[in-house]
């Protein structure tokens, strides 16, 4: 069950029950965080407000919240370089590869994906994402964070200043909603 829908059933627990079971107990028997429980106290709490109106404001939440959920990596996205997919065939078996030599700018972006057409997968970016970069030594398989910050494009000769053959440069997105199984490119 995705996150909001559980919020919005939590809340209509939270409106039924809070008299008869303590604040805490709510708490941690529903799994909320303390700001998602406060904001249903805030709620709940307006004392000009007839309590069926609070029921149906937190069912109206609860309903909205279902329709405009979003479950985790339901959208494509893929890494670009030059806005041009690294990898041929968008499958769960390719393997995404880099020369030691590309220049331009990597990203990662969510893609529509169209016709395979002389042997080149089709896409459409729709929405560039923004993602950390780390890289992983090819003789040990240790991981080093080449940088703490959230980018949208990197310049892809700097990174592989970093790199040696056999390495593979990790790209990690900041969002659940974007699957990016072609998440590690390996330097040739």
């Amino acid at each position: 069950m995705c996150k909001p829908i559980s919020i919005g059933i939590s809340m209509l627990v939270i409106a039924i029950l809070q008299n008869i079971i303590s604040p805490e107990c709510l708490l941690s028997f529903l799994g909320l965080r303390e700001k998602e429980f406060l904001f249903v106290e805030y709620v709940l709490n307006f004392e000009f407000m007839e309590r069926r109106n609070q029921v149906l404001i937190l069912l109206f939440i609860f309903c909205s919240n279902c329709i405009f959920a979003q479950e985790d990596f339901t959208n494509c996205s893929a890494v670009l370089l030059n806005d041009q997919m690294l990898i041929e065939e968008y499958s769960n078996t390719a393997k995404c590869k880099i020369s030691k030599e590309a220049k331009g700018w990597l990203s990662a972006a969510a893609v529509s994906l169209g016709e395979v057409k002389g042997g080149k997968q089709g896409f459409e970016i729709t929405e560039k994402i923004g993602f950390g970069v780390a890289i992983k030594d090819g003789k040990s398989g240790t991981i080093f964070l080449y940088s703490q910050k959230t980018v949208k494009k990197i310049y892809v000769e700097q990174l592989l200043e970093k790199c040696k053959k056999g390495d593979s440069i990790l790209i990690m997105t900041k969002d659940t909603q974007f699957a990016l199984p072609h998440n590690e490119l390996l330097v040739y």
